[in-house]
């Protein structure tokens, strides 16, 4: 396997709108081109919201974002 040492970068379209997804070590980052906000999620809350996942690792609910 590749490390994720650094961020990947990749475009895509969702309903004819260009959007940015970033994966790094942290996680997931979806934005619209060329703006910065976006919806972002640790690999850590992806884990903790799959109810197997969690219970395998024994992860602490997540807090909402707001």
């Amino acid at each position: 396997m590749t490390p994720l040492d650094k961020p990947l970068k990749r475009q895509i379209d969702i309903q004819g709108q260009p959007f940015t997804v970033t994966l790094d070590s942290t996680g997931i980052k979806i934005t619209k081109k060329a703006h910065r906000n976006g919806f972002e999620v640790s690999w850590a809350e992806l884990i903790r919201n799959d109810p197997a996942m969690a219970e395998e690792h024994s992860a602490p609910p997540v807090a909402a974002h707001n």
